[in-house]
């Protein structure tokens, strides 16, 4: 769950506990003698429990201060109490209340204006040289007379009944919350409800009977409603309410900003079943970029119909108009972006404004990856090169032997390619893991096998040996990759994919940066493409073998020249089918032409791959929209780019 979904959960939950402790009022009930007791122990009144007990106060053998009203000394007089029965005697203060409408004012009982009787409500009365005078008119008003009514008003038994029921109804209700609080807690945590087996076990149950400690009332609830508020059922539904509420909120929001983008995706889950995950893109008031998860949709079939109609269904159900719907985003797969029948292309019928966008980074990986498996000695390389680190990773025992010779072996100075910076040596004196599913995050794993070259091909022999290897296929696992690294052809294909994977990787940085533009997406990648045109010579090529034949010598290679590949003949069953000959497949005269095409068709894969990923017509569009923003903020023409979009926008902007 995201931090700001975290928040209008937390949002949502306190408002909705702030209400239940709004509408809480304090309940009075009669007794059979008439005197008026509290129902709870709550109190809403400037007068407390101890200045105004169940009756007045009325001492008569105490000796009264005397107290200076004009020019003579005067003091409560006690027989005052046989005359006015509803006094009540405050001695800090040495003044008198009506206890009837001091009672009722706390309880709030009194329905009529009181302004006028605050000094026998609330203050105190002093002046005993009218004490008769004023105690008379008291007596006689609405105020004091409402007072009597509402206090001695008789016992309701229904009324009774339904202010048990009232005060049962708010017990119930805090504890609910105590419970809703607990799952909102542990859904914010990312912490699992319920553990394996016994419910009880679980953070959810543990969470209560821990905040019991300090509410005992709370355990007494649990074990009364346990079946129907503490259940995995109960909890799903919890978390489904507040799901719902996030989402409500969410849509109102969008809906406020007017306009959204759509980014979706499609994978198998560990069941088996096809889901659609959803996100919209949209930006506040204060020109803040919000990302919020939608949701997962179950697919029935994975084709582009289905999944336009399952986006369009969650568009609907929370009230969005599709209209609002600007831009779209989805991976390079024919399904998603089709030009004829891809699930963006079908939205773009009902919304020829929802722009499809592909994401760069994304294409970049695609970019590569078709590279790589598109040119043989980079694809046999790269697998060798994933082999060898399975084989040493995923062992505690070959890996404590890597290290074993890189100790011997005494490597302070790793070996580094001529054209890299110096990096941590700590950083590439460990051996890394390929990532199964991105291609621009490998160089750091090859530059790992290359740093360790000597140290890997020591280990490789060790494991050869039956006395340190009892299982013959991990020797003969070993044996394979040891006789590999010692040839020419995969130290040139390891150090032409670091060529590749280096400056790949770079650019998938530089376009994760949340400060790149989009002109400056397009410049990026049009420098790393000129970059590698500018290598793409016989120059380069040659220095580039130089440097390899430099490096196999360094690292005492057993194959120390470059040789060509073992020549092949055509099947024979060609000539039978196609009705010709079969003659010699192409064989090149010499290693250094057959390494240079090697290294040419490599340069040449990745920036023809890379322009086809890069090159989206809709993007253009984005483009020529924020070139029209920025020169018209610096007071530039922009003409062209609002020629592109009068045509695009011509009913959303006044041009």
């Amino acid at each position: 769950m995201s931090t700001k979904n975290n928040e209008k959960i937390t949002s949502f939950f306190y408002k909705k506990e702030n209400e239940a402790k709004k509408d809480e009022q304090p309940q009075t009930v009669t007794n059979s003698s008439g005197n008026v007791e509290s129902a709870t122990s709550t109190t809403s009144s400037n007068i407390s429990d101890e200045t105004l007990p169940h009756i007045p106060y009325q001492p008569k053998s105490i000796k009264f201060p005397m107290r200076k009203i004009g020019k003579q000394k005067r003091s409560f007089n006690p027989k005052w109490f046989d005359q006015f029965q509803f006094l009540h005697y405050r001695e800090d203060s040495d003044s008198v209340i009506c206890h009837t409408c001091a009672l009722a004012d706390k309880q709030k009982l009194l329905k009529i204006d009181t302004r006028k009787e605050q000094t026998f409500i609330e203050l105190g009365f002093t002046n005993w040289k009218k004490a008769i005078e004023k105690f008379r008119d008291h007596e006689n008003s609405a105020t004091h007379k409402h007072a009597i009514e509402v206090i001695t008003r008789p016992i309701d038994i229904d009324e009774l009944i339904s202010h048990n029921a009232a005060i049962e109804k708010r017990e119930n209700s805090r504890c609910l919350m105590k419970i809703i609080e607990n799952v909102v807690f542990l859904g914010k945590q990312g912490l699992a409800l319920r553990g394996d087996g016994d419910d009880k076990t679980g953070n959810f149950y543990q969470l209560v009977l821990l905040r019991a400690k300090d509410d005992p009332a709370l355990l007494k609830w649990i074990e009364k409603s346990y079946d129907r508020h503490m259940t995995p059922q109960a909890q799903n539904e919890i978390l489904k309410l507040l799901a719902l509420s996030v989402l409500r909120k969410m849509a109102a929001d969008i809906r406020e900003s007017k306009c959204y983008s759509i980014l979706a995706d499609e994978a198998s889950d560990v069941s088996n079943v096809e889901q659609l995950v959803l996100c919209l893109r949209w930006v506040t008031k204060d020109l803040i970029v919000e990302e919020d998860y939608i949701g997962l949709m179950p697919l029935d079939k994975a084709n582009a119909a289905n999944i336009a109609g399952a986006i369009k269904d969650v568009i609907l159900r929370m009230s969005l108009s599709m209209e609002d719907a600007k831009p779209q985003c989805y991976d390079g797969c024919s399904t998603m972006t089709g030009v004829r029948n891809g699930a963006s292309t079908i939205i773009k019928r009902d919304n020829p404004k929802c722009l499809l966008t592909h994401c760069y980074c994304h294409a970049l990986n695609l970019a590569v990856g078709d590279t790589v498996k598109n040119v043989p000695l980079l694809k046999e390389t790269l697998e060798d090169a994933y082999e060898l680190t399975k084989l040493i990773k995923y062992s505690p025992k070959r890996q404590a032997a890597l290290k074993n010779k890189q100790q011997e072996l005494k490597i302070d100075n790793l070996n580094l390619p001529v054209d890299s910076a110096s990096p941590d040596t700590e950083e590439f004196s460990k051996l890394r893991l390929f990532c199964p599913t991105r291609w621009t995050v490998r160089a750091k794993a090859l530059q790992s096998i290359s740093s360790n070259y000597k140290a890997i091909l020591e280990m490789l022999l060790w494991c050869t040996e039956p006395q340190n290897t009892s299982d013959s296929d991990i020797r003969a696992r070993a044996g394979g990759i040891e006789r590999k690294m010692n040839t020419f052809k995969f130290v040139y294909g390891m150090n032409l994919a670091l060529l590749v994977l280096n400056h790949s990787d770079n650019l998938s940085a530089t376009l994760q940066d949340p400060k790149l533009c989009a002109a400056d997406t397009q410049e990026t990648a049009q420098l790393v493409v000129q970059t590698l045109s500018k290598l793409r010579d016989d120059e380069h090529a040659q220095k580039f073998l130089d440097k390899i034949k430099r490096e196999v010598t360094r690292l005492e290679i057993d194959e120390q020249e470059p040789g060509l590949p073992r020549r092949k003949k055509a099947p024979r069953k060609l000539e039978a089918y196609f009705g010709y000959g079969t003659g010699d497949s192409h064989q090149h005269e010499t290693a250094e032409t057959y390494y240079r095409a090697q290294y040419f068709d490599a340069i040449d894969k990745v920036v023809a791959s890379i322009r086809d990923r890069f090159d989206q017509p809709d993007y253009k569009i984005y483009v020529n929209l924020e070139q029209a923003l920025l020169n018209g903020a610096a007071n530039k023409n922009i003409e062209e780019s609002l020629a592109v979009l009068k045509e695009h926008y011509k009913n959303d902007f006044d041009f």
